[in-house]
This record gives C-alpha cells, structure tokens and sequence, in this order.
C-alpha cells in the first residue's frame, strides 16, 4: 500500500502548521561582529573579480555609517579580554595583500568616513614594489611602500597585519601536478615523487611568517596577534606556527558571523565586484550567509580508477564534464575502495592509488561543486590509533571540507564506534580545523548534533501520524533525504512524492558516475547560485 495515496490536504496542513511553530534562532548577541575583507580599488572596471570601484566601495561605506558601526581591530582584541563591549551591528573592515590603491583610493575614503581598517601586506610584494603575478592581463599592479604603511598606522585608522612574507602563491601539492595554497598544504616534489615532511612544512611556514612580523616591527614599530592568511588557506601545522609566533587569531575567508569569544578562526565576506548596493545591503543583515536546498551526489573511486592514470584521466574528464553540466553542490566522494584499499597516501592501509585528491580538485575548481566531502566507512574504523592515523593521512594530503562517516552494511559495535567517530572528528580538526561531518547511515545512539550533515532514508511505512512526524524531522536544515536507490526508475518518481511533502535537500545514492537519466537530474540536481560567491554575476 502506497501511504502517500492516504496523504489528504488536512496531512499538508498539519505538516504546514508543525514548521510554523517552530521557533526562530536569536540572531545576534553581545560581541558579534561581521567582517569584510576588500581587495583592489580601482576608478574605472575593477582588475578582476575580487576588485570594487571607487564608487562602489563609497556607497558601500555610505550604507556603513547610516547603518552599522564599523570597529577597529583593536576595539575586537578588547571586547575579547572583556574590556569593552561592541555595539550592536558592528562590522570590521579588512583590505588584503598590499596594493597601492588602497593608499591611493581606499585610505582617503577611510579618513573621509573616519573608519579603521586593518590592512594586510605581504612583505615580499612590498619589498619587491610589486606583485610577480596577480592575475591581472600584462599588469602587476604597484604595492603600497613602507613608508606609506607608517603613515596610515600613525594615522591611528589603519592596522598593518601580517599578510605572510612570501606565501600568497600556490605550489604542486599532488603526484597530478595541481596546485594548492602554500600555507595550507605540503609540497609535493614530482622529481622525487615524494611530499615535504611536516617537521619541514612547519619549519618553512614559521620562519615565512616571522619574516614578516620582524618587517613590521621595523617599519611599523607595532605587530598585531593577528594572521590574514592568502586564500583563507592554511592547516594545524601552520595555525600552530602562527599561535607559537603570537599570532593565534586566523583570519579565513569563509562567510559568517563572529564572536569575540571565539577568534582563533575568524570568518570573513569577500566584497566581490559584482555586488550592486542592493547585494551588498541584502546580504549583510544575514552575513552575507547563502544556504541552497542540497543536491548531493556520490562519486565512486573504484570505476574511475582503472589501472593507470592516463586511463584514469579520461574517466574523471568524463565526470568533471557531467558534473559541470549538472552542477551538484555537494559531493561525496569514496576514499576506500570496495576490497579496503585507500586512494590516498596512508601507512595504515594498502594504497590502491594517489587519486583521491585529484578527484577532490576537479570537483572543486573545475566542476564547481560548492562542497566536496571523503566517506569513510565505518568498519576501516579499527581502534583508536587507527582511526586517528588514517584520518590524520586523509586530512594531511587531500583538500576536502570534511568527511562523511558511512554506516551503510557496516556490521559494528555501536558503543565502539560512537568513540571512534569522535576520535576521527579530533584527529581531522587538528589537522583541518575548519573541517565539518556528516554522517550517512543508520546513527545508532549517535544523534545529530556534531554533524553539519545528516543523510537518512524517508520511511514510507508509517502511521499518518509518524510520517508528519517524519516530515518535520526532515525539515532541519541538516537534513538530508536519501532518494531511494532500488531502481534507476524509481529514483525520479520518488524524488517528486518527496517534493510533494515540503522537502528540499536530496541525495543521489546510486553512483553520479554511472547514473544516466540526465533531463532528471538537470531539471532537478542543479543547485541554485550563490550571490555572494565568485561567477555569481555570470550565473545569473
């Protein structure tokens, strides 16, 4: 018997009044504080995506002062010892990377409007007076000078901050060859076919950021516990260099709001070039936050693999090309294959091949899936030495945004792997700590709460009563229904009786590679854009 067929307008109703009277979150607290974090200014079109007007970055500044208070890093390093408290709505300003446009268009801007600003140089463009490639066509634009850099500091408006000295660049972090920012991955050396220890990438990182604090010391005379890492990109490694240097507030470029009780990981909303004012107003009464219903899929690892990486190649461009196509917001890919084997460097399994990663990338910067994720299945979980090695490896040489911890025909002690779980957590923290998890599977006695993901089955064999019920469960943003996998078929007509229910957020069970009915999933998989998040503006 089809259940759904029972379901009357009165059900409808009923489901419609439980998400009603869900109460909303308190939106804000004492000591919060948003942070924007500008680029280049120029007078005419911006240099690349990340670039604003002058006339964009004044209206921007006009709508600051009518509405928000704009506070000084030093009022935030206050409010965080309880010295001082920050008013309500207040935004810290942030500029990146030392270009001489900042002095020249930004700083009379801040003068004008009596705003501070914290200002981040990389000493070695500074030293140089230029940047070796910004990305900008036949240009390097100028950097600002050391004497100018005192002379916004003795303004008492600008804080000159540690930008790195000489790592807002990338480097080989793979046996593919793809890059990846300096700070936050180890080196890989296609020569010898082999990865920059830790002992050394620890080495490296602090002697580069003490590089630059010693610069500031001499040409500012004040350095600031503060390090504005290039690309929001770094690891435990470096954030523990940095901490041991007396810089523990990191500053990423991850949107969201902040507290002055919590800084060790500062979020911040890069203002790109295409925010009209009515974007940028819009977006920062929500701090610039952008959830999109999920459209999640599962990448299989075991038929891309098939034996060599020429081969393998052709399968992932095939992917890269489907997933391009449909463009998913969330992927899980499978860091194991089906006879236990890793696909990533790890001295606690077998290592099938390096490929991990390299799926990881494509998904990320050529597909353009938002969110990338490994899985992990439970029974490679074996005790805690295990558990902590294997995803300190994972951690260490992939970029993912986390794991997904799979309990799909994983025959396992619920007690034990309720402890393991959290021991993998730790273990990727240390490594990742702006990793996040998600769980698929049944949970056990493992709730929801340490996962920002949770991917269930609906279950259709319920009283009315459980299924509404049931419904609004799903209703918590975190959640996410698996679509039911039994046939190829099903999967479309399943996705629509959930539709029907009020339900948003969907996963794809059956391998993204070989799944083949396309008009599906380009009428239903394609997730809404971000209009905070870079080619919003060429999307739309």
């Amino acid at each position: 018997m089809n259940l759904l067929k029972g379901v009357t307008s009165a059900f409808s109703f009923a489901v419609a009044l439980l998400i009603a009277s869900t109460p909303l979150k308190s939106l804000g607290s004492t000591n919060d504080f948003d942070v924007l974090c500008y680029h280049d200014v120029t007078k005419t079109h911006p240099g690349d995506a990340y670039g604003v007007t002058l006339t964009q970055l004044e209206e921007q500044f006009e709508y600051l002062q009518k509405n928000y208070s704009v506070v000084s890093i030093d009022d935030v390093i206050l409010a965080s010892k309880g010295k001082k408290t920050l008013p309500p709505k207040a935004v810290l300003i942030t500029f990146d990377d030392g270009l001489a446009s900042f002095y020249d268009l930004a700083y009379p801007l801040l003068k004008r409007y009596k705003f501070p600003a914290v200002f981040a140089v990389v000493g070695k463009w500074v030293e140089d007076g230029k940047a070796p490639d910004y990305g900008y066509v036949n240009v390097n634009p100028p950097m600002v000078s050391w004497a100018q850099l005192k002379e916004m500091s003795d303004s008492g408006l600008v804080a000159v901050v540690s930008h790195t000295y000489d790592m807002h660049h990338g480097h080989i972090f793979n046996p593919q060859g793809n890059e990846q920012a300096s700070a936050g991955f180890l080196k890989f050396n296609l020569d010898s076919k082999s990865y920059e220890s830790e002992k050394d990438f620890f080495a490296r990182v602090k002697a580069d950021l003490a590089e630059n604090e010693r610069l500031i010391s001499k040409h500012i005379g004040k350095n600031y516990p503060l390090i504005v890492w290039p690309y929001g990109t770094y690891n435990g490694l470096s954030q523990k260099a940095a901490t041991e240097l007396g810089m523990p507030m990191q500053f990423s470029v991850e949107r969201g709001m902040n507290n002055t009780s919590h800084l060790t990981l500062v979020n911040r909303t890069m203002v790109l070039s295409h925010f009209s004012i009515s974007t940028f107003t819009e977006g920062i009464k929500t701090s610039f936050a952008y959830e999109a219903p999920i459209r999640g899929i599962s990448v299989d690892l075991d038929s891309l693999w098939v034996g060599s990486e020429d081969a393998s190649n052709i399968t992932l461009g095939k992917l890269n090309d489907k997933a391009a196509d449909i463009r998913p917001n969330l992927a899980l890919i499978q860091a194991f294959s089906a006879q236990g084997e890793a696909y990533f460097p790890t001295s606690q399994l077998t290592v099938k091949a390096n490929f991990f990663g390299r799926v990881a990338h494509v998904l990320q910067n050529r597909s353009r899936v938002d969110k990338v994720y490994a899985t992990v299945p439970l029974q490679y979980l074996k005790n805690e030495l295990n558990t902590q090695l294997l995803i300190h490896d994972l951690a260490l040489y992939n970029d993912v945004d986390g794991i997904f911890f799979d309990s799909r025909g994983a025959g396992v002690d619920a007690k034990k792997m309720e402890k393991l779980v959290e021991q993998a957590m730790k273990a990727g923290s240390e490594i990742r700590p702006f990793w996040n998890y998600g769980f698929i599977g049944p949970r056990f006695s493992i709730g929801t709460s340490p996962f920002k993901y949770v991917i269930e089955d609906f279950s259709w064999n319920s009283s009315k009563s459980k299924l509404v019920k049931t419904v609004h469960e799903f209703q918590d943003p975190k959640m996410i229904v698996s679509l039911d996998s039994k046939t190829v078929s099903g999967v479309p007509e399943n996705y629509k009786k959930l539709k029907d229910l009020g339900l948003d957020n969907f996963f794809l069970p059956i391998s993204f590679n070989s799944y083949a009915d396309l008009p599906f999933l380009k009428a239903n998989f394609h997730s809404a854009n971000n209009p905070y998040s870079i080619g919003a503006d060429e999307q739309r």
